[in-house]
């Protein structure tokens, strides 16, 4: 059987799939408010939240590269979360004048940040990466959790994923 081939696009296509499959799944629960809810998740590290290790061990699935010598690990999927990141939000850089508008968030009109599920096993947040692309405080540790919890509540409230999976097959299908 032959080497199988699949470009970078691929893989973010993928994930989008995954991390949509897990969002969609989600169901804040009749007594709490949803940023109680997304508080009590991230206690738990609950669904729809993945860690890389489960996410990675997801795409080495889907790929066929379970037991490949170069399969995905929890460091190299970085840049293919920030290649899904970048095109579901607009963001300034860190130099004045100079954006970048996601072909994803343009159609939608509003921020996706579909990889804030994406989260390190021990405090259920996500890197401190992430948070770079948003202007939100993110110094301490509870203004990541702060942060996080109003974006994880913003996403958690979005019920449009068959026009962002549309978009997601338009960039990278």
């Amino acid at each position: 059987m032959g080497k199988q081939n699949y470009t970078d696009k691929d893989v973010a296509y993928q994930l989008a799939q995954i991390l949509v499959r897990e969002i969609a799944l989600f169901q804040r629960p009749q007594d709490k408010t949803i940023e109680e809810a997304v508080e009590q998740m991230i206690d738990a590290g609950a669904a729809p939240l993945r860690t890389y290790a489960a996410l990675v061990g997801e795409l080495n699935q889907l790929f066929g590269l379970a037991e490949a010598p170069n399969k995905f690990t929890a460091l190299n999927i970085d840049q293919f979360l920030g290649m899904l990141l970048k095109e579901s939000i607009d963001f300034s850089y860190k130099i004045d004048g100079i954006s970048h508008h996601g072909k994803i968030r343009k159609k939608l009109k509003r921020d996706v940040p579909i990889t804030a599920i994406v989260v390190n096993a021990k405090t259920h947040l996500p890197g401190k990466q992430f948070f770079t692309y948003f202007a939100l405080p993110h110094a301490t540790d509870e203004e990541m959790r702060a942060s996080t919890v109003k974006i994880l509540s913003e996403l958690m409230t979005f019920y449009y994923w068959p026009d962002y999976l549309k978009r997601v097959e338009k960039v990278f299908g």
